[in-house]
């Protein structure tokens, strides 16, 4: 019982009830971003994911397409311009063969003038060690590199592309083994992608400030009402403290005007002696507002 009225006591006053309702206005829409953003997150990371086996299954497909072992250099050139066309996502295609120190030179390429070029860089020997079938899938912002320095084709590139390369394998010698005999390197552009990404984002951003906007307007008409509602309970306990008074204040009263009253009856019953004529009038003025 005590803790029930001390519960009532803290509940009912207005410090409270002030830092509940701010409480509340920072606690529902930080909950509803951070929710948001959770989402969001998990959004962004699964379109990467995406895009990254998109990105393999179409250097997959680029190798099938563009590789044949055996074919003279003019024919892979063909082949790259004839598949990069079709494809204006392709921001570059490459076929390597392995140099000597762990370098690749490059026997066809989307630009001409880039055959021949000797590229050493860790990415394109951790691809070469991959299975068949696998490879490597890696995102870039700004311009594909070859040897070190920017494409001269691709330096106003400043969007996000996907850097795929794998290991290109055939038969030897007519039997079931099958080696490594070069590396396909592609650049995807997921400029297409990452724009709905953007847009989805935006639209995303713009319905949570809605909500957010939505519900510290729905919590400051909450704690409003709150307040009107303790403003309400207030009156009725004035109310009822003044019920409480007058009660009071009549039984004080009725006492002794009773009194009173009884000996004004007696006054006028003569029992005090005959009262002259002015006196009685006054007496019994006196008894009827008594």
């Amino acid at each position: 019982m005590v803790r029930t009225r001390r519960l009532q006591q803290l509940f009912s006053d207005e410090r409270f009830q002030i830092g509940y309702g701010v409480f509340l206005i920072l606690l529902i829409p930080t909950a509803i971003i951070l929710s948001a953003f959770a989402t969001i997150t998990r959004y962004t990371l699964t379109i990467d994911v995406t895009l990254q086996r998109q990105a393999l299954l179409a250097g997959r497909i680029f190798g099938s397409s563009v590789w044949e072992v055996n074919a003279p250099a003019q024919t892979l050139q063909e082949r790259i311009t004839t598949v990069a066309a079709a494809n204006p996502d392709v921001l570059g295609l490459q076929v390597f063969t392995p140099a000597v120190d762990g370098a690749f030179t490059i026997i066809a390429s989307l630009k001409p003038e880039q055959v021949g070029s000797v590229v050493s860089s860790p990415y394109y020997a951790i691809a070469w060690q991959q299975e068949e079938n696998s490879g490597l899938a890696t995102d870039y912002l700004g311009a594909p590199s070859v040897n070190g320095s920017p494409d001269p084709s691709l330096t106003n590139v400043r969007d996000r592309y996907w850097l795929v390369s794998l290991p290109l394998f055939s038969d030897v010698n007519g039997d079931s083994r099958r080696e490594r005999l070069a590396l396909l390197s592609l650049q995807l552009s997921s400029a297409v992608v990452d724009q709905q990404a953007e847009a989805s984002l935006r639209s995303a951003i713009w319905g949570l400030t809605f909500t957010v906007l939505l519900a510290v307007l729905f919590l400051a008409a909450a704690t409003r009402l709150w307040g009107y509602a303790t403003l309400y309970r207030k009156i009725k306990e004035v109310d009822q403290m003044k019920d409480e008074f007058i009660s009071i204040a009549s039984h004080e009263l009725r006492t002794p005007i009773t009194a009173i009253r009884g000996y004004l009856s007696m006054a006028l019953d003569g029992d005090f002696g005959k009262l002259a004529v002015p006196l009685h009038h006054g007496i019994e003025r006196a008894d009827a507002s008594a």
